[in-house]
């Protein structure tokens, strides 16, 4: 079944010249999809991926979720959770364009090997 699966990834190169030395190319690959480790580790997981500026936003965010009162607090933390799963990646791509990777495009592909394969093939034959 694995053959009809297939994910969009957004490529984003960085434009430094010491990156494009890495094994990877400089390459980022962000998946265009829904992220339930967002959605239960929101702060936890933008600090995986080294976007500190949106763990600290989303942190900041809880903590006023946290003063409000029960149940508007509960239903405000659902659907900022919900937010946060849905557009997590976005987030996380809109972060890597500001720190300075150009968004080259978008590839798709069974899983994130098959997707770094394709995004180097594509960035190596560019001129």
């Amino acid at each position: 079944m694995k053959a009809f699966v297939m994910r969009e990834y957004h490529v984003l190169l960085r434009k430094d010249a010491e990156d494009a030395e890495a094994p990877d190319g400089g390459i980022v690959l962000v998946p265009d999809r829904f992220s339930w480790a967002a959605l239960f580790f929101g702060p936890f997981w933008f600090l995986w991926h080294g976007a500190w500026p949106l763990a600290l936003a989303t942190g900041v965010a809880w903590g006023l979720i946290g003063i409000l009162p029960p149940v508007q607090g509960g239903i405000a933390g659902l659907l900022f959770s919900i937010l946060t799963g849905l557009e997590g990646n976005a987030w996380r791509q809109w972060y890597m364009r500001w720190r300075g990777y150009e968004d080259i495009g978008l590839v798709l592909a069974h899983d994130a090997d098959e997707a770094l394969a394709l995004a180097l093939s594509h960035v190596n034959g560019r001129t």
